[in-house]
Order: C-alpha cells, then structure tokens, then sequence
C-alpha cells in the first residue's frame, strides 16, 4: 500500500465507513466540509454540559466523596461562552445545565465516583498491517473511565447523551470505543460501554461489553479494506443520502436523460 492514504476511524464516522465511500473519504479522510449553518441550540448545550460534567468529575476536583458543585454556576458559564449562543437564551441554557449536572451527581453512584480514573481521555493509536505498514487510525475521546472496587477485573467507559432523542444502542461505535480503552488501558478481563442518556426526567442507561462485539473487529478491518481497495471512492445510495452535505454535488454528477426516453420507459 505504497502511498496509501491512512484513514482514521472513530466513533463518530465509523458507520459512514460502511454507507458510502465518496461521504468517507471527502468529509472524514481529505476533511473537505461543505460550509454549514449554525449549530443547533441543543448540539451547543450538549457540548457545554459534557464540558461541565469533564470538571465536575475530574479526580483532582473530587472532595470526599462527592464531585464538589460549589462552583457549578462558574463552570456553566464558562463551559457556555464559546457557544454561539442568542444573549437572550444564554441565562436559561446555564441553567438548563446546572439542573441537568446536579441532577446526574446527585444520581451517581458512589462508588462510581470513587472509581473514576479519568476524564475525557483521548487516544490515537496507528494500526499496522502485516508489513507493519499504516494501515488505519483509531481514535476515540472518553467521556469518562472507571472501575468499580467490587468489580476490579472490569474497566467502564461513560458515555454521556444529552439530546432530548434516546440515543441508539450502536455496535460499531462502541467497538472504537472499547478499542481504544483497551489500547488505553491493557490487562483487563473485561471493557464495559455504559451509554447514559441523561434528562432531567431521568437517567436511562445502556450497556455494550465487550463479548458481544467477539468478531465485529474483523467486519471493520474488512470494510477499510474495501475502502482503500478502489481509489475513486464511488459514492453508494442509502437512506442516508438524504442528510448528507454531499447531496447536492452527488446529483449534478447524475447523467441526465430526456423527456423522450422517460415518456417510453415503459413501452
């Protein structure tokens, strides 16, 4: 693979790897973004809060055995003023935050406070092909990592959901996950993806361990190596098409036909 480019696989774009290799290579690979609108209201407030929920259960800002709240207000604002949010509505998103973080500390178990190694760890790690050549990059950032005193062989990655929708149960974006909590974090006898989807209504958790990804590893290797096996990355047709930036640029690459070949396509 002399010249080959190295793509970089995480949890955000690892199902695009297998809708459409056009969508992969220009957005996630050559990182070629058609100019969007503005970030919507809820995309800023999840952000925000993940920023919060980063501070708040950091090791080093754990008192006793509680994450210390004394300045949640202060962490809301600052975690809000990079946001492009309307002055109007900045009061009600810092609140909307405080309630939201206060609400999850309140909820959290005590020994998974006690158990936090760290927060949003970050790894990259390049995957070698039997030459040792680059083959692809995997890269995950963890929202949160633990390991509970009464279950000290298994190592829990935390990830937070704060949109209004429940989020799905995704196989392939927990294996990234777990991938990198491994590399991360070697030598335990299990890796755990707790997906906590929290509102203020309540906090809804699903679970993905790493025995039911058992041979989900290798569909991904395979597909990279569809991937880079044809070098005009064709774009595919899918549902997904639909809310794809590409779309247009895809259409005008359609041929055309004529009002004489539709008016007898079916004689």
């Amino acid at each position: 693979m002399t010249n080959q480019i190295v793509p970089t696989i995480t949890p955000s774009n690892i199902n695009e790897l297998f809708q459409c290799a056009k969508r992969f290579h220009q957005l996630r690979v050559m990182r070629d973004w058609p100019q969007n609108g503005k970030m919507s209201a809820s995309a800023q407030t999840g952000i925000a809060a993940h920023r919060v929920l980063r501070d708040v259960y950091e090791p080093a800002n754990i008192k006793g055995d509680q994450p210390d709240l004394s300045k949640l207000d202060l962490l809301a604002r600052v975690a809000t003023a990079s946001q492009s949010i309307e002055p109007g509505q900045r009061p009600v998103v810092e609140a909307n935050i405080r309630d939201l973080v206060r609400f999850y500390v309140n909820n959290d178990d005590l020994e998974d406070v006690e158990g936090t190694l760290g927060v949003e760890v970050e790894g990259r790690f390049t995957v070698a092909d039997a030459n040792g050549a680059a083959f692809f990059m995997v890269q995950a950032k963890l929202d949160r990592v633990l390991v509970r005193a009464s279950q000290p062989t298994i190592l829990v990655v935390r990830d937070y959901k704060t949109s209004h929708n429940k989020p799905r149960r995704d196989l392939y974006e927990a294996l990234i996950q777990l991938w990198v909590a491994k590399l991360l974090y070697p030598g335990y006898a299990e890796y755990l993806l707790e997906l906590d989807h929290i509102t203020l209504d309540g906090i809804e958790r699903q679970t993905v361990t790493s025995k039911e990804l058992k041979r989900l590893s290798s569909i991904v290797v395979a597909q990279v190596r569809r991937f880079l096996a044809d070098p005009t990355f064709p774009p595919t047709r899918s549902e997904g098409c639909h809310f794809c930036p590409l779309k247009e640029a895809c259409w005008q690459d359609e041929p055309g036909t004529t009002v004489e070949a539709l008016e007898s396509a079916f004689d």
